[in-house]
């Protein structure tokens, strides 16, 4: 067990932490000054990414990040401001060279759609299966930090997508934003599954190679000339992918709208989560900006968090209500899939609070309410797809599918553009109707729906 772990296991900080890099030799070394702070730096980065790696970001010190790097106090605080400003530059620096390593693999790439995607794919999870505690640091860990990190992960998938979106447009087929947006959606949400399953279980080689297969069959779904390319001799690998589930019938949710004073002050902390910095938020403040008394907050919760649980929870089902139409199992589902859609993304048009509060503060309210919200996101996309023809339905699908609304709903709510998300339902609907109809006939369906 190394020092660190320790830490994790102990409430006593040892007193001196063994590094884990060799310092630069004392005297003569032949580095000058900017060669000296430059391996510090690095140094620095990979004690951040151990350091997290063994107790989490919460836990992790400053000292903890210095004794493992082997640098002074005086070094690292040259460097960072503070271990927020440390973990950022690390991140930036593990997404720079994950998106160097991808973009490099698919322009290498000299062969059709497919290879180039297969090649950007494979190296992409290569990554995760070479350097997991940076994988997880720029996956998982992000969201430790609050909105920030997952916005800064959100800002780095952009630069999939412009790959992702030139390898199909050089392959002849131009997708819409919304929908690149989308599949790298998916592809980052069975990362984040991925990553979790792994710390937890310890996975091998073998499932992020079968990862890789899985994110390059869910990516070609969405090609709109499929059924006109040849089919290459390997595709039969990826035919083995889909595993097909027990249908999960989700209950119509019970309308649990509060009235009255819970309804103002569960209103009240989702604003104040969203306007100012969540710890500066507590039970006074609430009632205040409810009109209530602290006496009647605290007869209804026991804690701000509570509180917060409860009122993403009242806007979790009031999505779930719509979703749980009844025409997605017994009509047109094609058609039912784009109404429902719609009449989601209106209803987070019409509550900008409720889609800011799924993209942006509850990063802030704890690893509970960041749970909740990913359960939210597998609920909604279970409901869609329950109806779905050919008895393809499953969980791994719901998980893509899942990822790719989430995303998008995220990015266009935390930009502040909730109100344009209606506009943005027939990419939705081709996103999840592409999966189970195939590229051609969802487009199809679509027009019919619009007809």
């Amino acid at each position: 067990m190394s020092s660190l772990q320790a830490v994790g296991q102990n409430s006593r900080t040892p007193s001196s932490i063994e590094p884990i890099y060799e310092r630069l030799p004392r005297g003569p070394h032949g580095l000058g000054p900017v060669a000296v702070a430059r391996h510090q730096r690095m140094r620095i980065h990979g004690a951040m990414v151990e350091a997290i790696a063994a107790v989490g970001y919460q836990r992790t010190t400053v000292k903890q990040v210095i004794g493992l790097a082997g640098v002074s106090r005086r070094a690292f605080y040259e460097q960072f401001t503070d271990k927020r400003a440390c973990f950022l530059a690390t991140f930036d620096l593990i997404a720079a060279r994950w998106c160097k390593r991808v973009g490099q693999a698919c322009n290498a790439s000299k062969g059709d759609l497919r290879s180039r995607v297969r090649a950007a794919l494979r190296a992409f999870v290569e990554e995760l299966a070479t350097n997991p505690k940076s994988a997880h640091l720029l996956m998982v860990d992000c969201e430790d930090i609050g909105p920030e990190g997952p916005a800064r992960l959100r800002r780095t998938a952009i630069a999939f997508e412009r790959m992702l979106g030139e390898s199909f447009a050089a392959g002849g087929a131009q997708l819409p934003a919304p929908v690149v947006r989308g599949i790298v959606g998916g592809i980052q949400r069975m990362t984040y599954v991925h990553l979790h399953s792994e710390r937890a279980h310890g996975r091998g080689a073998t499932e992020a190679q079968s990862l890789a297969r899985e994110m390059v069959r869910w990516t070609m779904r969405f090609d709109p000339l499929a059924e006109r390319r040849p089919r290459a001799a390997d595709c039969a690998e990826d035919d083995l992918l889909d595993p097909i589930g027990e249908d999960i019938a989700m209950p119509a949710p019970i309308d649990r709208r509060p009235t009255g004073d819970r309804a103002r002050i569960l209103h009240s902390v989702l604003s104040l989560a969203l306007e100012e910095p969540y710890e500066d938020v507590g039970p006074v403040r609430i009632a205040d900006s409810a009109g209530t008394s602290v006496d009647t907050f605290l007869e209804m919760f026991d804690s701000r968090d509570a509180c917060f649980l409860a009122a993403f929870d009242t806007l979790g089902d009031e999505l779930l209500a719509i979703a749980a139409d009844p025409s997605l199992i017994d009509g047109d589902w094609g058609s039912a899939v784009h109404r429902v859609l719609g009449a989601m993304m209106r209803h987070l048009a019409d509550n900008p609070l409720h889609a800011q509060t799924i993209a942006t503060s509850v990063y802030a309210a704890g690893p509970e309410a960041i749970e909740h919200n990913f359960e939210l996101a597998r609920d909604v996309a279970s409901l869609l797809i329950e109806g779905a023809p050919n008895g393809a339905r499953g969980e791994a699908l719901q998980e893509w599918i899942a990822g790719a609304i989430w995303q998008i709903v995220q990015v266009e709510a935390g930009s502040g553009r909730a109100q344009a998300l209606p506009a943005l339902t027939d990419q939705l609907a081709h996103i999840v109707l592409t999966p189970f109809l195939g590229a051609e006939a969802a487009a199809a369906q679509i027009a019919a729906a619009n007809a």
